[in-house]
Formats: C-alpha cells, structure tokens, sequence
C-alpha cells in the first residue's frame, strides 16, 4: 500500500480529492436540463467506483488507499463539489501528479492516474446521454464488469455525449503533463 504520510496535509488533501472531483466534473460537463436524472446515475457511479477501488487492496494498491481516504473524508465532499470546476480539476490534477512524481515510484504514479481516469470515465458512461441501442454502456450493466475489464475509450461508447469526451480529453492531457 503506498504512503500517503509522506505528504503534507494539504497535499494530501490536494491528492486524494483529485479522483472524486475528475468524476463530479465529467458529471457536470453534460447535463440532462429538467430531470437530473444523469447527475443520480452518475453519483451513484462514482460511489461504486470509490467503493470498488477502495475494496482492492493489494491488486491495485495505489487506487484502494486514494480510494479508502476519499471514502473516510466523505464530510469533505460538498466542499470537493464546490472545487470542481474545468479548471481547478485540470490544474490541481496537474499539481497532484508533479506531487507524487517525487515520492511515488512509475508504477505507483501510473496507477495513481488511472484511478483518476477511471474515476471520470466511469462517470461519463453511468448515464445515456447519448443513444445505446444495446444498453451495454449503462450504469446497471457496466459495474458488474468494473475490474474485469472496463470498456475502453477508444471503442467510443456511444453513450457518452461529445462534452462528456471532450472532458475526458482534457483531464487526459493534463495526467500526461
């Protein structure tokens, strides 16, 4: 399991909100006006996905502490919403991964990455914004295949609206910085 003593509270503050506030953003990129239905869907993806990665442990172990702390600092989650702009995300994101480029070895950064993508991405797929004719990319559907293999992005789920892509886009720009 990584440590995250080595930060300082507000870094590990910084580093830990990251993940929950990439998938409060990509929720936030496209939203159905009048029914708010998808930010429910989406919600519940992204507490599933904090609950999944948290549940991991030694498999992927970067995710389940990000993911356990997130879950323990639940009482900070309105004020991570509040924080959830295109460009803090993008720039805090993009402070986090400098952070833990010093303290963190390859692998444990690359994953710490991934479990911020993943956090937006399975966000972006809870809900149909766009037409699935097989509804194979809805939210009942996919949990069940959260870690047995997750549908890649390059497959462009056709539910995933073109805001809910560009998202993604940029929060992958900004990891790879």
């Amino acid at each position: 399991m990584v440590d995250l003593s080595k930060f300082s509270d507000s870094e590990r503050n910084l580093i830990v909100s990251i993940p929950y506030r990439a998938g409060i953003w990509v929720s936030n990129a496209d939203d159905n006006t009048g029914t708010k239905v998808d930010d429910k869907d989406e919600r519940k993806a992204l507490e599933a996905t904090i609950q999944n990665f948290a549940a991991q442990g030694d498999k992927i172990p970067v995710a389940a502490a990000i993911m356990k702390d997130v879950q323990e600092n639940k009482r900070n989650w309105a004020q991570w919403d509040a924080l959830s702009t295109e460009d803090a995300v993008l720039a805090d994101a993009q402070k986090a991964v400098a952070l833990c480029k010093d303290r963190f070895t390859e692998k444990e950064l690359n994953q710490y990455k991934e479990t911020i993508w993943r956090a937006g991405l399975f966000v972006a797929q809870a809900y149909g914004e766009q037409v699935d004719p097989d509804n194979e990319m809805h939210f009942n559907n996919f949990i069940g295949r959260l870690f047995k293999g997750a549908p890649k992005v390059g497959s462009n789920p056709q539910n995933m609206s073109p805001k809910e892509k560009a998202a993604l886009t940029k929060l992958k720009a900004a990891l790879k910085s």
